[in-house]
């Protein structure tokens, strides 16, 4: 900030020196001193190589933009002064994260330009001379996962840098109110100085405002562990995004390396010649020279052509056609087995001639018995007299086996098409139940839906509670937290909670009418030593709140802390509602401590839904709490009925 005050400084010296900039002589003589430039929205921009350019300098109530050349000298010299409405882009336009892509030879894309918050993008042409012309409308522009993490590194270091200061500023406030209060308390126990007595009067006054002052060094005192526990939250949001950062990184890394693989696996599919099935032989005996191209698959992932699919679908059904062909055969060959056995145990006694049962071709099968022809070869008499051999039992055997192997393939092709289908079915089942399941969430509400469920009530009322803060009255379902004045009032109820779902449900209402308020349910409590103090042992804790002098607003406010122990407490979650805190609000949590789910609904309505991360699934006790007086009715603890199935988780939802 310095540096840019002095530059300014220097501009504003030359302004009226520069008589043959080509800047107006009325606008220079306007100029008295450095009090007449406007220098509060000033921002310096490089211009060139030896140029910067000043923008949002205010004189006479005009913004211009002011344009410096270094000479051979070494000197600065005001070379263009002209106002911000003749600029082609705002002074508070970020160019940081700019990017040139081209799109054809004479076509450049511009993207990431930043305007008011918003990302742009246009189109630049190139004309002959090199010159450079924006065509058509500007649209929304992105920028990319590294680029947008590097904006939101920034934004968090600014609002990390404005967070300390602030904290120094109430840190500073709350150290000079305790010096006021602790010289207040010597004031007034220190003895008189003189001998006029101090009236009770006097006496009553002071110790009233000793109390405002011990009630403000409170209020500061939780304003301060609200900005620790921001700062905390500040910087586990950074780790996040550096820890996001790294996995990008990794995830580019592998991407990378897949379509390397990839483009591997492609050129090498393309270099390899396809194999050649083998003709098929037909039923008649007749081959089909017309040979089909097979693919070749190497592994699973492979990429292949539209062409190399109708190939493959080819190939298999030239096969199946063979494969039917042979079947046929086979079953033909049975058949004519089957007459052959026929014959020959009712055949005559002398025999039967070779030649009768004699295939027409060596090494093939008679099809049927009519086929065979009754013709003796010459010169044989007898069965004996031949050298042609008879089909045998053995054959016949092969051929049934065959014919008992094709009938299973086919049971086999049949049972996994029933299969596919029946698995489609269950796909298609699913796919409905799981809908159907989302539809009603997103109707009713997922409290609605697991509170009819969650059957099993294990606590009804305050039976047996115990008061740690505040002035309690309990009659029946109802409990009364009466001290308005009363920040951390508790109210204990024993309930032990384990790894399952449970489901808390309570009306509630503030009984001050206006300032700050608010009440809550602190859940799965455990390891509490200090029982007055700001945070409740381990635990989880639900709050409503109305704090007008924070929020500036009479809403309330639904937020969900972590507490770590009995003194600190973290903020992570932060919402408006729009029910009024002073009436009655029927309140249901809803905590799924196995997949670490929070939902709270109000009025029947699911307001948040949020993973919490933070391994609470135990406790031994709740705790219903208030900041002023509030009224408690019809609290209750429900959870699943044995052998209950659990819904699965659906995510992050927040309404």
């Amino acid at each position: 900030m310095r540096k840019l005050s002095i530059i300014l400084l220097l501009v504003a010296g030359t302004i009226w020196a520069q008589s043959d900039a080509g800047v107006d002589e009325s606008l220079l003589g306007s100029i008295n001193s450095v009090q007449d430039l406007d220098l509060r929205n000033a921002s310096i921009q490089q211009a060139g190589a030896d140029s910067f350019c000043v923008r949002s300098v205010g004189i006479g109530g005009t913004d211009y933009a002011l344009t410096f050349t270094q000479d051979s000298s070494g000197t600065w010299t005001l070379t263009a002064l002209s106002p911000e409405s003749d600029t082609l882009l705002p002074a508070r336009a970020v160019m940081d994260f700019a990017s040139l892509t081209a799109v054809d030879g004479q076509t450049l894309q511009i993207d990431g330009v930043i305007v008011g918050g918003q990302v742009y993008s246009g189109t630049i042409t190139v004309g002959e001379n090199a010159d450079l012309t924006l065509t058509g409308e500007t649209a929304a522009g992105s920028l990319d996962a590294v680029q947008a993490l590097a904006l939101a590194t920034l934004a968090v270091a600014e609002s990390t840098a404005a967070f300390q200061e602030e904290l120094e500023e109430l840190t500073a406030e709350r150290n000079s109110l305790v010096g006021e209060v602790a010289a207040l308390e010597a004031a007034a126990l220190a003895p008189p100085t003189t001998d006029t007595p101090v009236t009770d009067e006097q006496v009553v006054a002071l110790l009233k405002e000793r109390d405002l002052l011990a009630g403000d060094l409170v209020g500061v005192a939780m304003e301060n562990n609200r900005l620790r526990d921001e700062k905390k939250t500040l910087a586990e949001q950074i780790t996040e995004l550096r820890t996001e950062n790294q996995r990008l990184r990794a995830e580019l890394a592998a991407m990378t390396s897949e379509v390397e693989r990839l483009t591997e696996l492609v050129e090498a599919y393309r270099s390899v010649q396809l194999p050649i099935m083998p003709p098929v032989t037909a039923v008649d005996g007749s081959t089909d020279d017309a040979a089909v191209a097979a693919p070749l698959w190497t592994m699973p992932g492979d990429y292949l052509r539209k062409e190399d699919l109708e190939a493959a679908a080819a190939a298999v059904t030239a096969e199946l056609q063979f494969l039917e062909g042979r079947v046929a055969q086979l079953e033909e060959a049975a058949l004519g087995l089957a007459t052959l056995e026929e014959a020959l145990r009712t055949g005559v006694g002398d025999g039967i001639p070779p030649a009768i049962f004699a295939p027409e071709q060596p090494g093939t099968l008679i099809a049927t018995a009519d086929t065979a022809v009754a013709v003796v070869p010459e010169g044989a008499t007898d069965r004996a007299a031949t050298t042609t051999p008879l089909a045998s039992v053995d054959d016949a055997e092969v051929a049934l086996a065959t014919a008992e192997h094709a009938a299973e393939l086919a049971a086999v092709t049949a049972e996994l098409a029933a299969l596919v289908r029946q698995n489609e079915e269950l796909r298609r089942e699913a796919l409905e139940l799981e809908n159907t399941i989302l539809q009603e969430i997103l109707s009713n509400g997922l409290v609605a839906l697991m509170s009819e469920r969650l059957t099993d009530t294990v606590r009804s009322g305050f039976i047996g509670s115990e008061p740690d803060v505040g002035d309690w009255s309990i009659t029946g379902s109802r409990a009364v937290q009466a001290d308005s004045d009363a920040f951390f009032a508790k109210l204990a109820v024993p309930a032990v909670q384990s790894n399952e779902p449970v489901l808390y449900s309570f009306s509630v209402r503030s009984l001050d009418p206006d300032g700050w308020v608010g009440f809550g349910l602190h859940f799965f409590v455990s390891e509490v030593d200090r029982r007055r103090g700001y945070g409740m042992g381990k635990s989880l804790l639900v709050w409503l709140t109305r704090d007008p002098d924070v929020y500036k607003t009479q809403l309330t406010y639904l937020q969900l802390y972590r507490s770590d122990d009995d003194i600190n407490m973290g903020r992570v979650l932060d919402s408006i509602i729009e029910e009024p805190i002073s009436e009655f609000l029927d309140v249901e949590v809803l905590y799924e401590p196995d997949n670490q789910y929070l939902t709270v609904a109000i009025g029947g309505e699911d307001k948040i839904r949020y993973r919490t991360w933070f391994g609470i699934d135990a406790g031994v006790e709740v705790a219903l709490r208030s900041l002023g007086a509030a009224e408690f009715t019809n609290f209750r603890i429900r959870t699943e009925p044995t052998e209950s199935v659990s819904l699965p988780a659906f995510g992050l939802i927040t309404w």
